[in-house]
């Protein structure tokens, strides 16, 4: 099984009553965060098939995904970023400064 089919499933369920962060634990956070513009851009480091997505769109209309997987990064085509591309957190081939906000 490839990871991110793995990762798909693991999310929701856990074997020892953890529980993996999930749109509610991100938008706690997010919340706090005052952003000088109304639509930030938003770099989604990691971001699998797009999990968080409709949070960070939920914020901004500017949101690039990244992911070392291709076949994650091909479900989270599925969703409206702004682009996507195949990329680790450290070499992720923007600009400096480019981000408003590097979400991981």
């Amino acid at each position: 099984m490839k990871y991110t089919e793995y990762w798909k499933l693991a999310v929701n369920k856990s074997i020892d009553g953890t529980t993996i962060p999930g749109l509610r634990h991100a938008e706690k956070f997010l919340s706090e965060i005052q952003f000088s513009q109304s639509s930030p851009t938003i770099v989604d480091v990691g971001c699998s098939f797009g999990r968080m997505f409709p949070l960070l769109s939920g914020i901004s209309k500017t949101v690039h995904g990244l992911d070392v997987d291709p076949f994650a990064l091909n479900s989270a085509a599925n969703f409206t970023y702004s682009s996507l591309r195949i990329a680790s957190a450290e070499n992720t081939n923007f600009e400096d400064c480019f981000a408003d906000l590097v979400f991981a």
